[in-house]
C-alpha cells in the first residue's frame, strides 16, 4: 500500500507541471538598479559568473536540482539564475553571463530584464528547451505558453496581437524593431460640431473626407499613436481617433478627451497589397482639438 502511495504522488508530481504548460502565461518584466559591466569573474564563455542588481525579485526562482529554473533576457544576453539574494541584500542576483551562446555585454542602469523559467524563451538550450525562432503568420494567444515570446538566438520579441497575427514589438529589450511608418498631420483646430474629420497631410484639421495612403504590401497596422497641439475638449463620447481601413473604422482606436496624446498599443488589424488607410476623429461639440498628428506602424 505504502508502494501504492508513493507511485500516486511521484505520478501526481510529473502530472502538475505538464497541466499548467497549458496556459498563457506573461513574461514577468524588471529593471537592472545598476549598470553591468561586460565580463563576468570567469573568462570561460557561458560559465562566467557576475552579481546583478534588480529592482524587483518577485519573480526569480533561483537554481535548484541541478537544473536552472528561470532565464533573464536583457538587451541582446541571456543569463541564467544560479541564487536569488533576499531582498534585503539590494536584490542581488548571482547569474551565469553569456548563457545559450549569446554574448555578455555592458548593460545601462534602467534596462529591460524578461524574467521567466527557460522554456518561455525561444532558442534556450536544456531539457524542455523551446527550439521555436521567429513566429510568423498566425497564433492563437492562448495556445501560447507565454507572451511576449522571444526568441533569444536574434533577439526579435514576438506578440500575439487581437489581429490573429504575429507581431514583431522588439529587437533586443531596449530596441525598436523594424517596421513601415504610415502617418498623416493636419494643421488648425478640428470642427467643433460633433463631425468626423478626416486627418489629411497639408490639409486643415476640418476636412470630411479622407485623402487615402495605399498599401503596398500585406502585413498588419499596430501602435497607433495621436497628439494634439492642445488638449481636447473633456467629453464622454466624443474626441475619438481611428485608423480607417477601406472606409471602415478598425478596432484601433484612442481617445483625446481632456488630453493632448493617446494611444493604442493593443489593438491590431491586418492588412493586404491595395488596402486604403485613413485616419478620422471624431469632434466633440466645443472641441478644443487642433493640428492633429496620427500615425501606425506596419509590419
Amino acid at each position: 500500500m505504502k508502494n501504492l502511495k508513493a507511485i500516486a504522488f511521484v505520478v501526481l508530481a510529473l502530472l502538475l507541471p505538464l497541466g499548467s504548460l497549458n496556459a498563457q502565461a506573461t513574461l514577468g518584466t524588471t529593471t537592472l538598479s545598476a549598470a553591468l559591466t561586460g565580463t563576468g569573474s570567469s573568462a570561460t564563455p557561458g560559465n562566467s559568473t557576475d552579481l546583478i542588481y534588480v529592482t524587483s525579485i518577485s519573480s526569480f526562482v533561483q537554481n535548484s536540482v541541478g537544473q536552472y529554473q528561470t532565464l533573464l533576457y536583457v538587451d541582446f544576453e541571456a543569463m541564467d539564475v544560479l541564487a536569488v539574494m533576499a531582498a534585503g541584500s539590494n536584490n542581488q542576483i548571482r547569474v551565469v553571463r553569456g548563457a545559450h551562446g549569446t554574448q555578455a555585454t555592458k548593460h545601462n542602469s534602467g534596462a529591460t530584464v524578461y524574467v521567466g523559467p527557460p522554456v518561455y524563451f525561444g532558442g534556450a538550450a536544456g531539457a524542455g528547451a523551446n527550439t521555436a525562432g521567429d513566429k510568423v503568420g498566425a497564433c492563437i494567444s492562448t495556445n501560447e505558453l507565454a507572451l511576449p515570446f522571444i526568441n533569444i538566438n536574434d533577439g526579435k520579441i514576438f506578440d500575439c496581437r487581437s489581429s490573429g497575427q504575429w507581431i514583431q514589438i522588439g529587437l533586443g529589450t531596449m530596441g525598436s524593431p523594424p517596421g513601415e511608418l504610415i502617418s498623416q498631420l493636419c494643421t488648425g483646430a478640428v470642427t467643433s460640431s460633433s463631425t468626423t474629420d478626416y486627418v489629411v497631410a497639408g490639409e486643415a484639421c476640418t476636412v470630411t473626407t479622407g485623402i487615402p495612403v495605399v498599401v503596398t504590401s500585406p502585413g498588419t497596422l499596430f501602435n497607433f499613436r495621436v497628439h494634439s497641439s492642445a488638449a481636447a475638449a473633456s467629453t464622454s463620447s466624443d474626441e475619438i481617433a481611428t485608423v480607417v481601413k477601406n472606409g471602415t473604422g478598425t478596432a484601433i482606436t484612442c481617445n483625446l478627451s481632456g488630453v493632448a496624446v493617446c494611444s493604442d498599443l493593443t489593438h491590431s488589424v491586418a492588412v493586404a497589397a491595395g488596402d486604403l488607410i485613413t485616419f478620422s476623429y471624431l469632434s466633440g461639440t466645443t472641441d478644443t482639438a487642433a493640428n492633429l498628428t496620427m500615425s501606425v506602424e506596419k509590419q
